[in-house]
């Protein structure tokens, strides 16, 4: 803080993230989280038979972290519009970042748990909903606002395709690995392809 108000401040980092690799130049932007491995292993030990949905803004480590994203990812909105600068009149505006499902996927595994599935949401709550959305179609109960609001979740040009949906199960959970590990793997950027 500088004369009441807040200023951006360089410090010296602890250690290199493991994400900032050398194609990136000085004065990229890269948001890193901390303590999201101990977040997952605490819910791990509490919670034996759990099931992991995440569903946010994001991207699978390579995109998230691409050298041509060089202003990272922080943004600020204030009734439903962005604000140039998040540090402008704290607290009235709510602060996002893109998730890294990489890591959240990593640290998933290392806390236990098994990645099932990476998908946007367009394809996962079309997949959820097939049934409800033939029955509805059939039975002729089609429900126009229903219709709107599913559209809004699935529509590319909306949320569809910018909000990732992201599960992991423990293992007491599974039944059956997932289909299409090695698939699944890659796309999360765990594995590299050969």
């Amino acid at each position: 803080e500088k004369d009441g108000t807040f200023i951006w401040q360089t410090s010296p980092l602890s250690s290199q993230p493991s994400v900032i690799g050398p194609d990136f130049s000085i004065g990229t932007l890269a948001e890193v989280r901390v303590g999201l491995a101990e977040y997952l292993g605490q819910v791990a030990e509490k919670l034996p038979l759990t099931l992991l949905i995440a569903i946010d803004y994001g991207f699978a480590r390579p995109e998230l972290y691409h050298k041509d994203r060089l202003a990272g990812t922080l943004s600020a909105y204030r009734n439903h519009q962005r604000v140039e600068d998040p540090l402008n009149d704290p607290g009235s505006a709510d602060l996002t970042t893109h998730i890294d499902f990489t890591e959240l996927a990593e640290c998933s595994k290392k806390a236990g748990f098994l990645p099932q599935l990476f998908a946007s949401q367009a394809s996962y709550f079309t997949s959820l909903s097939r049934a409800l959305l033939l029955e509805m179609e059939q039975s002729g109960t089609m429900d126009p606002t229903l219709i709107r609001q599913f559209q809004s979740l699935t529509h590319p040009g909306i949320m569809g395709r910018s909000f990732q949906v992201f599960e992991a199960k423990s293992q007491d959970l599974l039944d059956n690995p997932p289909i299409q590990q090695d698939d699944l793997e890659h796309r999360l950027a765990l594995l590299e392809k050969t």
